[in-house]
């Protein structure tokens, strides 16, 4: 083994590694559950080893060999694996019965339950689409029947992101679909029985579309708020 001699190259050998990157932003977001904003990060072997609130918490990391990047303009967020947003469904799930809040299926239908308590007997019901059963105590979809709890006055759309929803039994009457209806069902209608009517690719669907969800925009909030189907082709 070999004795160190104390010469400058000696003592870069031993010197530790520190970042190989550091950049100062005006934002860092970690995105964690405390929300936290930082003002500095470090970074080696494409890893982050350190982040301060302070632009120079991490002056300490910072060799001749780091990489400094110094630009209060900058703001840095996580990578994204898909970053996309539809920002008209956004806008319109906003008016929408916030069934997102709810944690079982009664506390759903109680949120539809209050919002047809103040709409007129045969407006359209929709909920925001910004929700998912996993989220529900029972870890599924509502039936129609549970729906129809809700109200037996009002047609209601349940509809789940943008391919999956559930309507309560005037809905369906109101689009021609029955229980026991002989002709042949639309495709991407499923129907287990009088408890469950599960639509599947509803956008995608030309059957369901029109006859389920184009009626709902003629009235109001959508009306009002400029989001009529006009308005979203």
């Amino acid at each position: 083994m070999g004795i160190a001699d104390g010469s400058p190259s000696s003592q870069r050998a031993r010197a530790p590694r520190l970042a190989d990157l550091v950049i100062r932003a005006g934002a860092i977001y970690a995105m964690t559950d405390r929300q936290a904003i930082y003002r500095t990060i470090a970074l080696r072997d494409q890893w982050i080893v350190g982040v301060s609130a302070d632009p120079h918490g991490l002056d300490g990391l910072i060799s001749a060999e780091t990489r400094v990047v110094d630009d209060p303009t900058l703001t840095l967020l996580p990578a994204f694996y898909d970053l996309h947003n539809h920002l008209l469904e956004l806008a319109r799930n906003s008016l929408l019965a916030p069934v997102d809040q709810a944690h079982s299926i009664a506390e759903f239908i109680e949120i539809i339950r209050q919002r047809a308590a103040s709409v007129p007997p045969g407006q359209w019901i929709r909920t925001t689409t910004a929700w998912n059963e996993a989220n529900l105590t029972e870890g599924r979809l509502p039936t129609a029947l549970e729906l129809d709890r809700a109200t037996q006055q009002h047609p209601v759309l349940v509809q789940r992101g943008g391919h999956t929803g559930v309507a309560n039994s005037l809905a369906l009457h109101l689009a021609g679909v029955t229980f026991r209806a002989r002709r042949p069902r639309p495709s991407g209608l499923g129907m287990n029985g009088p408890l469950l009517s599960v639509f599947v690719s509803v956008c995608e669907n030309r059957y369901l579309w029109g006859h389920l969800m184009e009626p709902l925009y003629d009235t109001p909030p959508y009306t009002r708020a400029g989001l009529a189907p006009q308005a979203l082709t």
